[in-house]
């Protein structure tokens, strides 16, 4: 079954598909969304994550040390990722880069939340 968000998404990929070069996973909840992002090899302190406009955007940069390499296939790269989200409450999103990955949860604003969890 199709959604609406995965019709926004696959709109958005063919958009914005050259410029984003981050694996991710991206699931739909109740209370927002969590998107998982492969970003092995990098640290923590290098990577941005912002939401303006209704755009989300997570970028780092990985640069090898200043050594003379026998062999070099790992390159100097800019990483990046951007798709457009409305109605997150970015304020209360959590984000957390462990082994290799790096989780956010991003809740909906209260007026865009459908559904009200018991307690």
């Amino acid at each position: 079954m199709t959604t609406a968000f995965d019709l926004i998404f696959s709109a958005l990929e063919l958009e914005l598909g050259a410029n984003n070069n981050i694996p991710v996973n991206i699931c739909k909840t109740d209370n927002g969304y969590e998107m998982e992002f492969f970003m092995a090899g990098l640290v923590k302190e290098d990577i941005v994550v912002e939401y303006e406009s209704s755009v989300l955007k997570v970028s780092s940069q990985y640069k090898a040390a200043e050594k003379e390499y026998l062999v070099r296939t790992i390159k100097d790269k800019k990483y990046s990722f951007a798709i457009e989200i409305k109605d997150i409450d970015f304020e209360n999103s959590t984000a957390e880069y462990r082994d290799g990955v790096l989780y956010l949860t991003l809740p909906k604003t209260a007026s865009v939340a459908n559904r009200l969890m018991l307690k």
